[in-house]
């Protein structure tokens, strides 16, 4: 085997060294489940509050009259999206 063989067998290796770790690593970045979203979306509509849980909660609920059907997740999408819409009006 020449050295330029065994020099592309080791970038290959190292090439696929990085890319299975990247997989792994943004994997463990997924929301795993319904509820560990929701509790990340809230997060993210608390920040966008400064922190005010009631005012997150009344956002929510505003979502809930008008769409008595969507889910928790749903809700809480559509107060950040509205929240984030009003702040840039």
């Amino acid at each position: 085997m020449s050295i330029e063989q065994i020099a592309g067998l080791t970038t290959l290796a190292a090439s696929l060294a990085f890319l299975i770790a990247r997989f792994f690593i943004n994997r463990e970045k997924r929301p795993k489940n319904e509820k560990h979203r929701k509790n990340t979306l809230f997060s993210k509509l608390l920040t966008k509050t400064q922190g005010d849980t009631g005012k997150a909660n009344r956002l929510i609920e505003f979502e809930r009259r008008r769409n008595p059907k969507a889910t928790e997740t749903e809700l809480t999408k559509s107060a950040i999206e509205r929240l984030e819409w009003d702040m840039n009006k």
